[in-house]
């Protein structure tokens, strides 16, 4: 018996099994991991040429699109150059292809599972690369990327209209496509196609307890990186601060990516973090950067905090915070001003003269009216500005409201979660 009449006879054996070896034998044999895989080796050194008209399974009469991923399988082995990812990798995508058309069989697609789950996985690495290596020759097309992604959401789309009916197997995969799409959103520079994504979970019957935590803290990390972009600050600190909570026993790598987003949130919130213990689980560098910025948010010192900006400019825009910095800088302004008010023993009044005497750089009445219309109209002061009088009367009643309140207040947050 050849390797391609082995291999089919593999393929055909699945029918008589019961469903948890029927989905574990055949992500076996159409496993495109050379070290899970012999047949793709076997394949790729003793055929010469297939005859794909006579490829046939016990499948073809009522799942055809199963013999297009067997024979997109054979292809692959047979013609894979071994030293060339970019050469081979249409093979791999057209693979893959094949087997979300197949996925989508409601009898069978379920036994695909597995397989696309991992074949995804690999081919999404391996596009991330080579976009990356072959970004300037194809002046930034992501073109991998986004073609997997029209076929991830193909798959994506096949459970999210037929949740209620469909096999546990195949929506087990709904959030794993989610994540994996959002991934791909996020490199190919366009986050906002997540919004589909999310408002397509939200009007499930599922609830996120169902799937496994690491898929729980992928969604809504991805979740909370969507809200930064979309200012809805509150709504970004509520889900890292859960990822936090969750990774912390999990792993280093992704606390570290929690923290170095929670972080700069919280201080644009008005809350200061803990560094002390933050550093018990965390000691990368740009801890000290947050650690020294947090201080200048506590003193209201506006000029060294410009200044720190300044040397981590491209840090900052590399990790998509520089324009959350414009919420930080307000937030030392209300604390430069509440301790100038502390500092006079918390008068009924301050006038212009006392903050520009603070604040450095200002000597113009209209920049220390514009300072105090911004906190005022930010709900971060309480007061009324007198132009001609050149102050600001202060409320009697807490005229500087805690930052994280008045947020709170403003932007209420924890909206469409009803399903996690």
């Amino acid at each position: 018996m050849n390797v391609i009449n082995s291999f089919l006879e593999e393929i055909n054996q699945t029918s008589s099994l019961q469903s948890d070896q029927k989905i574990s034998q055949l992500t076996r044999v159409l496993s495109i991991i050379p070290s899970n895989n012999a047949y793709i080796s076997k394949i790729n050194t003793t055929t010469n040429g297939i005859e794909f008209k006579a490829i046939a399974t016990v499948y073809d009469d009522d799942w055809p699109a199963f013999n297009n991923v067997v024979c997109s399988f054979l292809k692959l082995c047979d013609e894979i150059d071994p030293l060339s990812l970019l050469k081979s990798f249409d093979l791999y995508t057209a693979y893959l292809n094949d087997l979300s058309i197949a996925f989508n069989n409601n009898k069978y697609g379920w036994l695909l599972s597995n397989i696309v789950r991992e074949s995804s996985d690999l081919i999404i690495q391996w596009a991330v690369k080579l976009d990356l290596q072959l970004y300037y020759h194809e002046q930034g097309g992501r073109y991998r990327l986004n073609y997997l992604a029209s076929v991830l959401l193909k798959m994506f789309n096949h459970i999210r209209s037929q949740i209620n009916d469909i096999n546990s197997y195949k929506r087990s995969l709904i959030l794993y496509l989610g994540n994996k799409l959002c991934l791909i959103y996020f490199k190919i520079d366009n986050p906002l196609l997540c919004r589909n994504i999310f408002s397509n979970m939200n009007n499930t019957n599922l609830h996120l307890s169902d799937f496994t935590l690491m898929e729980q803290l992928q969604y809504r990390y991805y979740l909370s990186k969507f809200y930064l972009i979309k200012y809805q600050l509150l709504d970004s600190f509520f889900h890292l601060s859960w990822c936090l909570t969750n990774s912390l026993a999990k792993s280093t790598k992704n606390t570290n990516m929690i923290l170095e987003l929670l972080i700069p949130i919280s201080l644009a919130l008005g809350k200061i973090p803990n560094f002390k213990y933050i550093r018990q689980i965390c000691n990368e560098t740009w801890l000290n950067f947050y650690d020294v910025l947090s201080q200048q948010i506590k003193s209201g010192d506006v000029s060294s905090f410009d200044e720190a900006i300044e040397q981590n400019y491209q840090y900052l825009k590399d990790k998509n915070v520089l324009l959350l910095m414009n919420k930080v800088r307000l937030v030392i302004t209300r604390n430069l001003v509440k301790n100038i008010w502390k500092i006079l023993g918390k008068p009924n009044n301050l006038d212009y003269d006392s903050i520009k005497a603070a604040v450095r750089r200002i000597d113009d009445d209209y920049l220390v009216e514009n300072i105090l219309i911004s906190l005022i109209d930010q709900n971060l002061l309480k007061g009324k500005i007198f132009t001609r009088l050149r102050k600001v009367a202060l409320s009697k009643n807490d005229p500087f409201p805690p930052v994280y309140d008045i947020y709170n207040l403003k932007f209420p947050s924890k909206k469409g979660v009803e399903w996690m």
